[in-house]
């Protein structure tokens, strides 16, 4: 991530970039054949971000070629 402010970390809460906003998180998961978990991921996933009220995020799941159901 590149912020361009003047701020430095050590001035601002942990939960904040160096110029106070947000931080934000993009997770990338690629998925082969996982029709049977991939719905468990995605909620232990979302459940565990959801934890951090100050962050932002995004979860992609790619599927890497599946021959199933995997995200159907």
């Amino acid at each position: 991530m590149i912020d361009n402010c003047d701020t430095t970390p050590d001035s601002t809460p942990a939960t904040l970039s160096p110029c106070g906003k947000r931080k934000r998180l993009c997770v990338i998961s690629p998925c082969f054949n996982e029709e049977e978990v991939v719905d468990l991921f995605h909620r232990e996933l979302k459940a565990a971000l959801d934890s951090m009220p100050d962050l932002d995020y995004v979860i992609l799941l790619v599927d890497d070629g599946s021959t199933n159901a995997t995200l159907e």
